[in-house]
């Protein structure tokens, strides 16, 4: 069994301590950091989603391998940050359905992030789109707050 497979198997049973554990030794095998991530933490956790939509598993069980793979991340984080690892697509937050055109709206847009993590110290920016015509763009920057 890879270290790959060996992490996403303990991923998918949630034991934390021993995923931060393989992480670690992944790098220091030399292991690309984007390698672990896809192949290692995102893998098993592409299975516990699998599982959860057929019910095999439920939101406690899911929970639980989110933790771990934080546990994972601790450890792989400043690696990603460093590393140039290109973005795979775009996250978008759609307006409110039926929105007559030209109308106002305020739509919150802080509780579709909550809980995402980003890798420190890259810059990013929010676009605000109506009908792919760019209205605004702010820009912004990671920052880990103590």
């Amino acid at each position: 069994m890879s270290i790959f497979e060996e992490m996403s198997s303990f991923l998918q049973q949630g034991r934390a301590p021993k995923v931060k554990e393989l992480v670690q030794q992944a790098l220091t095998d030399g292991e690309d950091a984007k390698a672990i991530l896809e192949d290692g933490l995102l893998s098993g956790m592409s299975i516990v989603g699998e599982k959860f939509k057929n019910n095999e598993v439920y939101v406690p069980e899911v929970l639980i391998a989110a933790r771990a793979m934080n546990a994972g991340m601790e450890v792989l984080k400043p690696q990603l940050a460093s590393a140039d690892v290109e973005a795979k697509g775009k996250l978008r937050v759609g307006a409110p359905p039926n929105l007559p055109p030209g109308s106002a709206s305020i739509v919150p847009i802080v509780s579709p992030f909550y809980n995402i993590r980003f890798p420190e110290d890259k810059g990013y920016a929010f676009v605000v789109r109506f009908e792919d015509d760019e209205l605004s763009r702010v820009r912004f920057r990671v920052v880990k707050v103590t």
